[in-house]
């Protein structure tokens, strides 16, 4: 975990409110999400896909999602370009 990195992850707490919102989707895209603090959280309650430029931090996150039993997976994409997915029904940033 870098400095950078845990300075920018979302709480815990503010990460399950999160998860309490998207709740009812089937599921949600984490736009930029980082290490995966919200996707933690949202991977608890439905299934969540985790979208980054920053391959070390998306391994940070798989690594989390691996640890915490999260229903996530993650992909690198820059958020300026076109996205790699279709028919996800809410998004998160």
């Amino acid at each position: 975990m870098t400095a950078e990195a845990l300075q920018q992850a979302t709480s815990e707490a503010v990460a399950w409110h999160h998860a309490r919102l998207l709740a009812a989707y089937p599921r949600v895209a984490d736009l930029g999400c980082g290490v995966g603090g919200d996707a933690l959280a949202i991977g608890q309650v439905t299934s969540v896909l985790g979208l980054d430029r920053d391959p070390l931090r998306l391994a940070m996150a798989q690594h989390n999602a691996a640890v915490y039993g999260a229903q996530a997976h993650f992909i690198r994409a820059d958020l300026s370009q076109p996205l790699p997915w279709r028919g996800l029904p809410a998004a998160f940033f």
